[in-house]
């Protein structure tokens, strides 16, 4: 896609976004719009937050009747609260808007690279999906492999690994061919 072909499409997206959210549902409105937003920039793989919304947050107010500077203080509070941009299955979702920083030094030493950082990325997207350790939360292998471009079986792996490592606990009944209910451990 060409820039200027790129730029249009974006704007459409976030026409779209905008046209998509009722203003008349008092709070839910920003969590609308702030999942709206988060589903455009998940879609274009932008590498854009909050300060970047600013503008069309504030547009989206004055176009409704809405204070602006009150508007966008309500997107601001619930910005981080999206655990699913709108258009993502949580899992995708919580892979695309992970943090990219570096492993922890001391992090499974003994595993090989690229099977630590594949684990790394799973554990923030645990993270991610539990809102930092407070609630537990469901995860499939198979939507955790689509969204690392693995195999569910490596998924799998890798999420039994954890557990063994002490990074995350199963939560109920074990199961064999179902999704597990997972919680962070405690210091992870």
């Amino acid at each position: 896609m060409t820039r200027p072909a790129a730029h249009k499409a974006l704007s459409e997206a976030v026409r779209e976004a905008m046209d998509s959210v009722d203003p008349s549902r008092g709070q839910r409105t920003a969590f609308d719009l702030a999942r709206a937003l988060q589903g455009v920039i998940a879609r274009f793989g932008l590498k854009s937050g909050f300060p970047e919304c600013r503008d069309v947050v504030r547009d989206f107010a004055e176009e409704n009747g809405l204070d602006p500077e009150d508007f966008e203080g309500e997107i601001f509070l619930v910005w981080d609260s999206i655990a699913c941009p709108e258009g993502l299955d949580p899992v995708r979702a919580a892979a695309q808007l992970q943090d990219q920083g570096g492993i922890p030094e001391g992090f499974l030493k003994s595993v090989p690279a690229k099977a630590r950082a594949q684990c790394w990325q799973t554990l923030c997207i645990a993270r991610r999906l539990s809102a930092n350790g407070d609630r537990r939360f469901y995860l499939s292998a198979r939507k955790l492999g689509e969204a690392l471009n693995i195999s569910p079986m490596t998924a799998c792996r890798m999420l039994n690994l954890l557990c063994s490592a002490g990074h995350l606990q199963k939560i109920g009944r074990p199961t064999t061919k179902q999704a597990q209910y997972f919680q962070l451990k405690n210091g992870t």
